[in-house]
């Protein structure tokens, strides 16, 4: 219940700053959100997947959310915009498999990505999908070493399994 709620205020915190960060409003923006995110804006297209997955201004399609998310992430390390969160996101969609197959895989090269980027959440996901082998080889080591970066960056979460696994 702890991880659901941090998870929770995260996004919302999240959210808030990104919406802070674009001129975006509802629902006229979305084709404006369009032509940036094809621009090669990450905040654009991270807004435009957040439109898609909740429903803001257009309707609920878990298949752009994950296409929008995927491409703020890799735009966000082309353009070394610092933007982990993204690729958290798309980290995700592909772990969960909403709107797109499930694939462990690739919720592993995202989430590495978030964590290559700073993003703590990232980091401990990245560790979670060690320590149960989901895509992956299982691996404590590797599992310790990123619950651990994550705690390093304050994240909760990654402080209680890094400390739960060490015992």
């Amino acid at each position: 219940m702890k991880r659901v709620v941090c998870g929770f205020l995260t996004l919302m915190f999240v959210s808030t700053f990104i919406y802070a960060a674009s001129d975006f409003t509802l629902p006229s923006s979305i084709k404006g959100l369009q032509k940036k995110c094809d621009a090669g804006d990450a905040i654009n297209c991270f807004n435009l997947a957040h439109s898609y997955k909740y429903g803001e201004g257009v309707k609920i399609d878990n298949s752009k959310a994950a296409k929008y998310y995927a491409k703020a992430c890799n735009l966000g390390m082309r353009n070394m915009q610092g933007l982990g969160f993204t690729c958290t996101q798309a980290a995700s969609v592909y772990y969960y498999g909403e709107g797109v197959k499930q694939d462990y895989h690739k919720a592993k090269e995202f989430s590495a990505k978030a964590c290559s980027l700073g993003d703590a959440e990232g980091c401990y996901n990245l560790g979670f999908i060690y320590e149960y082998g989901k895509g992956v080889s299982k691996s404590l080591d590797m599992a310790k070493t990123y619950f651990k970066r994550s705690c390093d960056m304050e994240y909760a979460d990654g402080c209680f399994a890094y400390k739960r696994i060490n015992y």
